[in-house]
């Protein structure tokens, strides 16, 4: 069973932890860009993919994705399909707060941002130039960091290979 905590049902000591990160969770009138939904454990699977044993938190991209796609995709109904998975999966609007000897995933009433995505033609590219190419930036996206405490936790890229393959 996994545990949903409030702002409210964590210690003095964690509560302040939170907001020192997160920033005020008092219901009061305003704006918060970090409203947290709840605070929960870290699922087994968050636990592998994060290392949580390690004394280091993890900074860099843990898995990576590629499909390739016949079809059309424009920018603006992938970023409304982005921001429509955003508010429907919670695990996309989760961040993890190191609690000292532990991490807690803080999961968010919504995201007012996308993730970023970016979007490049590579049409002038064919076989091993193209394969280089992909390569190179797939190299380099694993190289970027992530800060697990703030922000989404995900990036897409959507490279155009021919007029309808992306």
């Amino acid at each position: 069973m996994l545990y949903k905590w409030r702002i409210e049902d964590l210690s003095e000591a964690d509560r302040s932890v939170i907001e020192q990160i997160y920033g005020s969770q008092r219901q009061t009138i305003g704006f918060s860009w970090n409203s947290i939904e709840y605070l929960r454990p870290l699922t087994a699977t968050e636990r592998a993919y994060l290392a949580v044993e390690s004394d280091v938190l993890p900074t860099g991209a843990a898995m990576q994705v590629l499909y390739k796609v016949h079809g059309q995709i424009t920018p603006l109904r992938f970023n409304r399909a982005v921001n429509f998975l955003v508010k429907e999966m919670s695990i996309l609007r989760t961040n993890y707060c190191p609690m000292g000897d532990h991490l807690l995933a803080a999961v968010f009433s919504e995201r007012r941002d996308l993730p970023e995505i970016t979007y490049r033609s590579l049409e002038n590219m064919e076989g091993e130039e193209l394969d280089k190419t992909l390569k190179r930036i797939g190299e380099a996206e694993m190289r970027r960091d992530f800060d697990i405490r703030h922000g989404h936790l995900i990036r897409f890229g959507v490279y155009r290979t021919a007029p309808l393959t992306f």
